[in-house]
């Protein structure tokens, strides 16, 4: 009796890819909480003032919550 092997391959981005979107997420969330925190400071209503996608706009925004929400 034979058994008959299965193998499943999961494909995934390679780590540069990776890297390299965790980078831009982190330079749209620091982006992003400087201008929250500053709205924040000056009284401003809440605007989310930027538009586009991918991991930055997702890191801005995230990040402007953070900064807008912090004072």
């Amino acid at each position: 009796m034979t058994s008959a092997q299965t193998s499943t391959h999961v494909a995934s981005k390679p780590p540069e890819k990776r890297k390299a979107k965790k980078q831009q997420y982190n330079m749209g969330r620091s982006a992003g909480y400087t201008d929250g925190r500053s709205a924040c400071v000056k009284k401003e209503p809440y605007s989310l003032k930027y538009s586009g996608g991918g991991a930055y706009q997702r890191g801005f925004t995230d990040g402007y919550n953070s900064g807008y929400h912090s004072c």
